[in-house]
């Protein structure tokens, strides 16, 4: 499959920069994959931030990706301090769980298997904090009980079963201010190869200013072997990646996101009042 692919590489009409790659983190089993059906611990460290996690119930390690947002999190606790925050897609919990320990007031998780709740909650207690809630549902295809100062979103995009393989991100754009108050924000990670330019279009289409606050740039994830026709797609994609000495290398970016007054009204169902969640919004909500 590698063979094939680095054929594909070769052939794509792409430009590439050639520019040089650092190596990608910390990550402790960081190019393998591993079954994720067998029980395993690790010691993940973010800005020296120390969250422990058993590999359970089917859920898989944290990525490059994770580590990447968890990373720029703990790099910026004035983002999650005292908030009240949404782990879309936990997992086994470690971006929840780093909130928690990084001073956040409250953190909710999401997951579609109940068994990756479990192995979160499980987690969670592994290093001595909790989830306020836990909801099993698929992506962002429900209410919200109340909203958040805080969105933290890892969405997939490679390996999905939608034909549109950014599905997921674009969901997170257009679904997220539901999930918001005014001035809440989105922590979103993204690669080179799910195309920034259109992901930034999207983000101010939605009505959030944005600034990237960190990013990185490595060799593919070994997921990304696993589908020749995902590969391909991606190929074509302008400047979806670099070669460096034949080998493949994206970037990532973690993007902040802040969701403005006026896009958060947009936003609220048709002939409903936005909701208040601060002494600030009650006024201009009745202003």
């Amino acid at each position: 499959m590698k063979a094939s692919i680095t054929r594909t590489i070769s052939n794509a009409n792409i430009n590439q920069t050639g520019q040089s790659a650092p190596p990608f983190g910390d990550a402790p089993f960081d190019g393998q994959i591993l079954n994720p059906h067998v029980e395993q611990f690790a010691s993940f460290f973010f800005a020296g931030e120390l969250v422990k996690i058993v590999q359970k119930n089917g859920a898989w390690w944290p990525s490059k990706h994770a580590q990447t947002i968890g990373n720029a999190l703990a790099q910026h606790r004035h983002v999650v301090c005292g908030k009240q925050v949404f782990d879309l897609a936990t997992g086994l919990g470690v971006l929840g769980i780093l909130a928690k320990k990084l001073g956040a007031r409250h953190v909710d998780a999401s997951e579609y298997k109940q068994e990756f709740l479990d192995a979160a909650k499980f987690n969670a207690n592994l290093n001595g904090v909790d989830f306020r809630d836990m909801f099993l549902e698929d992506w962002l295809n429900f209410s919200p009980k109340t909203l958040y100062d805080l969105m933290i979103a890892n969405p997939p995009f490679f390996d999905v079963t939608d034909p549109n393989r950014r599905t997921y991100i674009d969901q997170t754009i257009r679904n997220a201010p539901r999930f918001l108050r005014t001035g809440g924000e989105l922590l979103l990670i993204h690669s080179s190869m799910a195309g920034f330019a259109e992901t930034e279009q999207q983000l101010d289409d939605a009505g959030f200013h944005f600034e990237i606050i960190a990013s990185d740039r490595g060799l593919f994830r070994e997921a990304y072997f696993s589908s020749e026709a995902g590969f391909i797609e991606y190929c074509r994609r302008h400047k979806g990646f670099d070669l460096v000495d034949d080998l493949p290398i994206e970037e990532l970016r973690v993007y902040l996101c802040t969701l403005t007054a006026l896009a958060k009204i947009s936003h609220e169902p048709s002939g409903s009042a936005p909701v208040a969640t601060s002494v600030e919004e009650l006024m201009f909500v009745t202003a």
